[in-house]
């Protein structure tokens, strides 16, 4: 294969090398890297044991993230680099190139694997499917106007599955905390995508993405009361145990409502009334009832005894409801 094409990559030998006593890893005996190190203006490089952690092909922040002490910023995303003289120097996800790296502030045009920008998208199950590559199935693309797990570059974190991560309510793309990739909502969880409850380890499940636009099966925290996911009444984004119907699960009998942790739904605490403007999505759980005395529709929560609910409101059995083809329905907090 040729040397990759594009702005910025170089020909071989000559201008843009840097200096040193390596030109690759392959000089180098044992565990050892061709490391990075800056001085009197100039990048050179040598033997050495790794810096940081993160392999070359692996996401990075800094330079002190990367084995090497290369990373390549202003690429998206930026990965750990290492010098080259040829693309079989680099990982399946980067071509050699001439690019300039900045070492402890020293900028200087150095020849170094650089992501390999034609690498087509190509959506994945599980990381098996972009091993060939050097990737993992660690990010989502809008593939047919949903969202959907593709091979990206593996992230830089190293959190693992069921760990603690501060994400989003709107994303669950966070590789620089999560080592799938993926976080689940504020202070939630590192999560991955899966097939059963077994790929997720002890104590998770597998169910269907809190967001409507996500495909796929995710690893998820089980739950039966708020407490469960240390619920606070007080804080607007605080964890809460609310419904996810697990309509993709490959065994129709298991296509029923799952309980999970994850971010509010909306704002309001249980036993509070919705106003005529107001819906189930106002509530934190994303659950409401109606009260058949009165007609009044209030936010309900998930619970295993009645010391579980709200001033004014028990834990009883509610009504059925769908999910997919399955009547589903769950022990909740509601009004006499």
């Amino acid at each position: 294969e040729g040397e990759g094409e594009g702005e910025g990559e170089g020909e071989g030998e000559g201008e843009g090398e840097g200096e040193g006593d390596c030109v690759s890893d392959a000089e180098c005996s044992g565990a050892e890297v061709c490391v990075a190190t800056a001085a009197a203006g100039r990048i050179t490089s040598s033997c050495g044991p790794a810096l940081g952690d993160n392999e070359p092909g692996q996401q990075c922040a800094s330079g002190t993230d990367c084995q090497t002490n290369l990373c390549s910023i202003g690429t998206a995303p930026p990965l750990c680099s290492a010098f080259c003289e040829t693309n079989a120097d680099c990982e399946a996800n980067q071509i050699c190139g001439t690019r300039n790296f900045t070492v402890n502030g020293t900028v200087d045009e150095l020849r170094a694997c650089v992501p390999n920008t034609a690498l087509p998208q190509l959506i994945c199950d599980d990381d098996s499917d972009c091993a060939a590559r050097n990737e993992t199935c660690s990010s989502l693309d809008t593939v047919n106007n949903r969202l959907q797990a593709v091979c990206s570059a593996r992230p830089s974190g190293n959190t693992p599955v069921g760990g603690s991560c501060t994400g989003s309510r709107t994303s669950i793309e966070f590789p620089a905390q999560c080592a799938s990739g993926f976080c689940d909502g504020v202070e939630g969880m590192c999560i991955d995508q899966c097939a059963t409850d077994a790929e997720c380890g002890a104590g998770l499940v597998c169910t269907d993405s809190h967001l409507g636009n996500v495909e796929g099966r995710w690893c998820a925290e089980p739950c039966d009361t708020m407490n469960d996911c240390g619920n606070d009444e007080n804080r607007a984004d605080s964890r809460v145990c609310r419904r996810r119907c697990d309509i993709d699960a490959p065994l129709a009998a298991d296509r029923q409502f799952d309980q999970v942790c994850g971010p509010p739904v909306g704002t309001l605490n249980g036993n509070v009334t919705l106003t005529a403007v107001q819906s189930a999505s106002n509530c934190k759980s994303g659950f409401a009832i109606s009260q058949s005395s009165t007609g009044q529709v209030y936010c309900s929560e998930p619970c295993s005894q009645n010391t579980d609910c709200p001033s004014g409101t028990q834990c009883t059995f509610t009504s059925r409801s769908l999910c997919g083809t399955v009547e589903d329905g769950h022990l909740y907090c509601r009004r006499p």
